[in-house]
């Protein structure tokens, strides 16, 4: 048997102008802990599945540059993301290689009236009242935000036009860059202290862009303004250089940009509906009107997702970028399907073709390698794993000979979304493989966890239990359940019918033999490590019809199986580890094939509807 399988073994506000700053019956804080929750709980668990959000969504769009402590340099610090020496997010502002989103022009009067400025809470004296916005914006900056219970709840404070403090921010906007901001640097009066009297905001999405242009700048090029003159001939020459790289990260940000806009009014949704929580349907109805008013369609959100998202997975993931920095690109893609399910109604099948980079050549990494989930994973190994276990019987039973990796993907997507017991037997199928292929550790775990095979091959046979009780009251229209002995008998008979094969000899044959095999072999009540399992071989049945034989014989050595992992413990190293005799037919391989010719003799044999 091949490799893998068991034949082969092994937020800090303060107070502006006044008294207080802050809306009346809030408050003061220093800081306030960001909160998760489960957003979009629905009965509909196959497509509505909980997703964990975090309040700190909220203002994913607004971030402000404080310091390194706070803000959107805290941001960068959390990511890894490290700047060259000499070069802070202002310089790279100040040559344009970014932009913040916002920036707002403050007046220098209600700076200088902030005595001592830049601490929180704020000291004042004699601010103007006609610029005490100015103070308010930085106190909302410095916090995290305050839910908004009615109205458009879900749209950003500096997106709502109707918010006052918003209308008077936005009459001061100005572009940064360029030496007209920089002519507006004075020194504050009282502390004789630089200020810059303009507040920028930055998006979260904006660390990739200033990751991706850190990353290429130094490079090519020194950040920093002082350079020596006996260099400056040859630095002509990578600055030409640098232009070209300009543009062409200017050209690709300019690109993207339409993808992370409604990524990030859709995160401010999910954000703003945690803290209070709001119910699924009122936050579904928040994304989808978000996409009416951005005129997005589900075909944009696909494109967008695939070329955008999935594309810089593929380069970003090779460009060997932190951890951390991964991990937010990941979360964008999980979020970004999030958000396709809740607006198309439908769910997203990681395996379809459009997912897949090798049926197109926009080479995008393929959804399932950049969001791996355990599901899709399982579904997706699971026909190629059990035709491992069945090639014996290509030539023993012919009705399962048509078994080849597409049609047992049928079977699987049929009975995938309607059957809770499938889906755990195939997880625990993969499981066991994933484990037998060896430990998947890596260095950033914390806990080394026990490898237990064991326990995924005994949920295999009590999950084949469940989905073919199941598939039998579904047949009989019967509400109890039978116990194993009788559900495998029934079974049997089923699959005898509907193969033509219960009538005459053979049928009397196989149900005395099965009857006689169940009491001798499957009630383990004498078992003992050295007798081991007393498996059935086909040709014990002797029922005068090799289909019928195999039948019986996988039958009751599936009961054998339930019932050790029902009881019994003493044979599990010999179960799912290799044994030196390599002549005799591994006991856990003939229980697994067992299994698998069980459950699937009688999905094959049920009517399709």
């Amino acid at each position: 048997m091949p490799p893998g399988s068991l034949d082969a073994g092994e937020r800090i506000a303060g107070t502006g102008c006044g008294s207080s700053r802050l809306p009346p019956g809030r408050v003061q804080v220093k800081h306030i802990e960001s909160t998760t929750a489960e957003v979009g709980c629905s009965k509909r668990s196959d497509l509505n599945k909980p997703m964990r959000m975090s309040s700190r969504d909220a203002n994913c769009r607004y971030i402000p540059l404080f310091d390194r402590h706070t803000g959107f340099d805290k941001l960068l610090n959390d990511l890894g993301i490290a700047l060259p020496s000499g070069a802070g997010i202002e310089t790279m502002v100040h040559r344009g290689w970014i932009k913040p989103v916002l920036r707002v022009f403050l007046p220098r009067t209600a700076i200088e009236s902030w005595t001592n400025y830049p601490q929180f809470p704020m000291e004042l004296s004699n601010c103007p009242e006609a610029e005490s916005w100015a103070l308010d914006l930085l106190v909302r900056a410095r916090t995290s935000g305050w839910p908004r219970e009615s109205g458009r709840w879900w749209v950003h404070e500096l997106d709502d036009e109707s918010d006052p403090l918003t209308q008077v921010a936005r009459r001061h906007l100005s572009s940064p860059g360029g030496v007209s901001s920089e002519l507006l640097v004075f020194r504050h009066a009282r502390l004789d202290r630089e200020v810059r009297p303009w507040l920028d905001y930055f998006a979260y999405w904006q660390a990739f862009q200033v990751a991706d242009y850190a990353r290429a700048m130094s490079r090519r090029c020194c950040l920093v303004e002082d350079i020596p003159v006996d260099r400056e001939t040859a630095l002509l020459a990578r600055a030409r250089l640098v232009d070209c790289e300009h543009k062409r990260l200017t050209a690709a940000w300019d690109e993207r940009y339409a993808v992370f806009e409604w990524l990030s009014r859709m995160r401010t949704v999910v954000g703003s509906a945690v803290m209070p929580q709001r119910e699924f349907e009122e936050t579904r109805a928040a994304i989808c009107q978000v996409a009416r008013e951005a005129e997005l369609s589900v075909d944009k959100m696909k494109e967008g997702i695939r070329r955008t998202l999935l594309l810089m997975w593929e380069e970003w993931s090779r460009a060997q970028e932190t951890p951390a920095l991964l991990g937010l690109l990941r979360q964008e893609i999980e979020y970004s399907i999030y958000f396709l399910e809740r607006v198309s109604g439908e769910r997203v099948d990681a395996l379809d073709d459009y997912w897949s980079p090798h049926q197109r050549r926009d080479f995008s990494a393929s959804l399932i390698d950049a969001l791996p989930r355990e599901e899709d994973l399982a579904r997706r190994d699971f026909p190629r794993n059990v035709c491992i276990y069945l090639k014996e019987y290509r030539a023993t039973v012919p009705q399962l000979a048509h078994l080849d990796e597409t049609a047992i993907r049928t079977h699987l997507n049929a009975g995938w979304f309607a059957s809770r017991a499938f889906r755990r037997f195939v997880l625990a199928f993969h499981r066991l493989h994933e484990q037998l292929r060896g430990p998947q550790s890596t260095p950033d775990e914390k806990v080394i966890r026990q490898s237990e095979r064991i326990e995924q091959f005994n949920l295999i046979s009590m999950h084949a239990e469940r989905v073919l009780s199941r598939a039998a009251r579904a047949r009989t229209g019967q509400k109890s359940y039978s116990d194993v002995r009788a559900l495998a008998r029934e079974s049997l008979n089923y699959v005898l019918g509907r193969w033509g094969l219960m009538g005459g000899d053979v049928g009397a044959a196989c149900q005395r033999r099965m009857k006689e095999l169940l009491v001798q072999r499957a009630q383990l009540h004498d078992l003992e490590e050295q007798t081991g399992l007393r498996l059935v071989a086909a040709s014990e049945v002797a029922s005068g019809n090799d289909v019928a034989n195999e039948l019986v014989a996988g039958f009751v050595n599936w009961v054998i199986a339930r019932n050790y992992a029902a009881h019994h413990d003493v044979l599990d190293f010999d179960l799912v580890y290799s044994r030196r005799d390599a002549n005799a037919p591994h006991p856990g391989s003939v229980a697994l094939k067992a299994v698998l010719l069980s459950l699937l003799s009688v999905l094959v044999a049920t009517p399709v509807g």
